[in-house]
């Protein structure tokens, strides 16, 4: 299984939170929420390298998180970020995917790995 997380968008809604910070990065109890993100994929059983983060808004500052943190994480670029929405982010990292199974995500939200391991679980069990 595989793992597409949407970083794309603004945050808009944030204001001045996410003028200097795209809103992935914004800390909940002294950590990010894309490194939430991360970990539930990663403790889920979905390896760093079959992982891809669909960059946008302020994407240097993601891509030099993940480096640091993820390095073995892909990343892809929506250029048309300001005047598209995460239907576009989604098409554009579903290209790097050929027919498998994906877990999309948005990179600002909180869930743990139970989640994955259940998708995962489901996978395996398919109708």
């Amino acid at each position: 299984m595989k793992a597409l997380i949407l970083c794309a968008g603004r945050g808009s809604r944030l204001k001045g939170l996410t003028e200097n910070l795209p809103k992935p990065l914004l800390k909940v109890k002294n950590k990010p929420l894309l490194e939430y993100v991360m970990e539930a994929m990663i403790d889920g059983g979905i390896e760093q390298e079959d992982i891809i983060v669909v960059l946008g808004y302020k994407g240097s500052k993601i891509l030099e998180f993940l480096k640091e943190k993820y390095p073995l994480v892909k990343t892809v670029e929506n250029t048309e970020w300001q005047r598209t929405n995460m239907v576009h982010s989604f098409v554009v990292g579903s290209k790097l995917f050929s027919g498998e199974d994906v877990v999309v995500s948005y990179g600002d939200i909180i869930y743990k790995p139970g989640l994955i391991e259940g998708l995962k679980k489901e996978e395996s069990e398919k109708w």
